[in-house]
């Protein structure tokens, strides 16, 4: 697994984070967002001139509904979900979040990072996955930093960043 895309890189900078979707992942969502382009296009076929306007304007819809499905399959398919890097030198965690309808930037000072905590996913089909988690003060819930499929890699990127934001 040489090509497998590692959620976390560190450098001098920091270390940062980012959520990749897998590559079949990615492809079934690209996929779906061709799809769902292609089918507002059937839709063109349907209007003609002569039409009553209610016939027409349902046309229309019809056309901007998938086509607007399939931009949000697009962009779901074409950017991280979740970026967040941890900035030893303004002792700040900065996380952008990513969604359909925009992005949103956060910052916390490391002092607000409450606890890192490690959790096991136990599943029947697949391999137990370690699940990072980061509880932030005043914050509802704990963002996921990160799915592994080995404890010890899980566990090494925890001890990482748990010696940064003590530093």
């Amino acid at each position: 697994m040489g090509d497998e895309v590692r959620p976390f890189h560190e450098d001098q900078d920091g270390i940062r984070y980012r959520d990749h979707l897998s590559l079949a992942a990615r492809a079934f969502v690209l996929l779906m967002a061709v799809a769902m382009m292609a089918m507002s296009a059937t839709f063109m076929f349907m209007g003609h001139r002569g039409e009553p306007g209610w016939n027409l304007l349902l046309t229309v819809l019809l056309m901007l509904a998938p086509l607007a499905v399939g931009a949000v399959f697009l962009r779901m398919g074409l950017e991280p979900a979740k970026e967040a890097w941890f900035d030893p030198r303004t002792r700040t965690v900065h996380m952008t979040l990513r969604g359909p309808f925009g992005r949103r930037r956060l910052a916390w000072p490391f002092g607000q990072v409450r606890s890192l905590v490690l959790k096991r996913h136990r599943s029947q089909e697949e391999d137990d996955r370690f699940i990072l988690h980061m509880k932030i003060d005043g914050r509802a819930r704990e963002y996921m930093l990160g799915v592994f499929a080995r404890e010890e890699e899980a566990d090494f990127w925890r001890a990482r960043i748990e010696s940064l934001l003590s530093a």
